[in-house]
């Protein structure tokens, strides 16, 4: 079986292992003793990336259905109303996270480009507005230095379409990973909006996603406490993807400026990714990556939960298929992509140096 390559970026560290030997009896059994601390780590799976065979595409009645799924959640309303409990937690969660917002939102500034071209720039002989320094060499050159004219070519504002997707399954309430997540919902909006980065939607998915927040409404952090309830059966990670694939479909105001304009961040604990089944995750994240939506995969992983994400163990046949061999989860992980949160801290820094050298890796593809 082939080993993943995983690259991991700069700053951040590896969860150190102590090997210790026992005896018992005449047999030696060799322990592996974790030694984690808090930390937060980013990681990058260089064979997702580097799996060039084309993905399945959906049937017709697929794509009729998911469409007539996105009209439905688009023309639905968010009728919770948020009482006072709500507001006040919400509140506290904010003042918590401002500082780590603020400076994700300054990392994140420098990574995500502006888009959208609103200022003048240019010497050309037609525009909107005169160049008023081109005016006296005009002049002086018998009126033939003639480019005095400016236009609108100048990229200055963010227009990114980001979604941050939330886990609302029993899983995040069993792994304690609820305040986490809110807390790192707070992190993540506060920081896009610091940074006016573009149109921002808030979803929830389990047994199907849910529009919560859209970009036109006005962000509520007490109506998201109010709508995510963590009581759904499962996780439809491969649902949820064509979901917003379909979302962006249907969004004519894409531009082809070589920028991957579309990002997603999921928040998760990461359980039970393989639910709908191991092929059609893969091929819905493969999509996914062909649409040019660039996902990014966040592990919310308490620090004080007795067994962490980095413990469990799956069954894989050999290659062979004549023996069953015990072999880590996240080395199957199928998103390229991913952050393991257990120290909020620590996210502003991790996740803006993960990203940085994740859109160098984008932008080499092309």
């Amino acid at each position: 079986m082939s080993a993943r390559r995983i690259n991991r970026p700069k700053g951040t560290r590896v969860s150190g292992r102590i090997e210790t030997q026992e005896n018992v009896g005449r047999e030696q059994l060799w322990t592996r003793l974790e030694c984690r601390e808090e930390e937060t780590t980013a990681h990058t799976v260089l064979d997702i990336l580097n799996d060039m065979t084309l993905p399945e595409e959906p049937t017709t009645g697929e794509v009729l259905e998911m469409r007539k799924m996105v009209e439905k959640e688009s023309l639905a309303v968010n009728a919770v109303q948020p009482g006072h409990d709500e507001f006040d937690r919400w509140q506290q969660i904010s003042n918590k996270m401002l500082p780590n917002a603020r400076e994700l939102c300054e990392q994140l500034r420098l990574i995500l480009e502006p888009t959208k071209c609103t200022r003048l720039k240019g010497d050309y002989r037609t525009g909107r507005r005169i160049n008023m320094k081109k005016i006296i060499p005009y002049i002086a050159s018998q009126f033939r230095k003639d480019k005095i004219w400016l236009r609108r070519t100048k990229a200055a504002q963010r227009d990114y379409k980001i979604t941050i997707a939330v886990d609302d399954s029993k899983s995040m309430d069993h792994n304690n990973s609820k305040d986490l997540t809110l807390q790192a919902i707070s992190l993540v909006s506060q920081a896009l909006t610091l940074l006016e980065s573009g149109r921002l939607n808030v979803m929830s998915f389990g047994e199907s996603p849910k529009i919560m927040l859209k970009h036109s409404d006005q962000f509520d952090g007490a109506k998201l406490i109010s709508s995510l309830n963590f009581e759904q059966n499962q996780s439809r990670i491969a649902e949820l993807l064509d979901f917003v694939r379909t979302v962006n479909a249907e969004d004519c105001s894409s531009s082809d400026n070589g920028i991957f304009e579309n990002l997603l961040l999921v928040l998760s604990d990461g359980r039970n990714i393989f639910s709908e089944g191991e092929k059609k995750v893969k091929n819905s994240v493969k999509l996914a990556r062909l649409q040019r939506i660039f996902v990014v995969y966040v592990i919310i992983d308490n620090p004080e939960n007795k067994h962490s994400i980095m413990d469990i163990r799956v069954p894989l046949f050999t290659a062979d298929r004549n023996q069953i061999v015990m072999q880590s989860y996240l080395d199957v992980f199928p998103f390229p992509y991913y952050v393991i949160v257990r120290d909020l801290g620590q996210l502003p820094l991790v996740l803006s140096d993960a990203m940085r050298q994740w859109f160098e890796l984008v932008n080499s593809e092309q």
